[in-house]
């Protein structure tokens, strides 16, 4: 009775052996695969973290190129305008010549109309004062002279920016500048 039954436990037992061997040779094979994963897998992860790094590095070059490149646009810009504002500068009056005209329409102004008053030469007198301005004193006249051409400068330069950037030109304020220097009381003194 418990024969048979010892019988068919061994069988059993013989039987579970055989599949567990079996079992263990395809969990070797299996973990084998498993760890084979395990090291790809590590690797395309380095892989992967060395390209996130490249890439990382790779826009930041192109950031700092496109930042470049709108550096080298601006200053392009600037050197177009500055160019183009030094030409429309030289294509106007000479400040020599704006002063002449000036110092004329200051001299006829003041003409009386009296035959015996004794006329000046504007550009002589153009002349004179472009010297003054040239001078080592440091007197009123000569500072005056200075400043009277570094305010046309400035509002020439300033009248050729507004035209260029097509801005409001204020046209007469190179003009009001040279009018207020010859009204000054030594010009005035000079020319009448």
């Amino acid at each position: 009775m418990y024969l048979e039954e010892i019988e068919e436990v061994q069988k059993e037992i013989q039987s579970l052996t055989g599949s567990i061997k079996e079992k263990n040779a395809d969990l070797k094979i299996q973990s084998d695969k498993v760890e084979s994963l395990m090291r790809d897998l590590e690797e395309a992860q380095s892989s992967f973290g060395a390209m996130r790094v490249e890439v990382q590095k790779t826009n930041r070059e192109l950031t700092g190129k496109k930042a470049r490149l709108e550096e080298l646009y601006s200053k392009e810009a600037a050197r177009e305008r500055e160019e183009a504002i030094l030409e429309l500068i030289s294509q106007q009056k000479k400040y020599e010549d704006e002063l002449e005209a000036v110092i004329a329409d200051f001299i006829e102004r003041d003409n009386t109309g009296l035959t015996f008053e004794k006329k000046k030469d504007p550009k002589d007198l153009a002349r004179l004062l472009v010297t003054r301005e040239n001078g080592r004193r440091f007197d009123d006249l000569e500072i005056e002279a200075r400043g009277s051409r570094q305010r046309w400068n400035r509002a020439m330069r300033a009248a050729c920016e507004a035209h260029y950037d097509k801005k409001p030109v204020d046209k007469y304020e190179r003009l009001r500048g040279l009018e207020a220097f010859v009204q000054h009381p030594r010009v005035a003194e000079m020319i009448l």
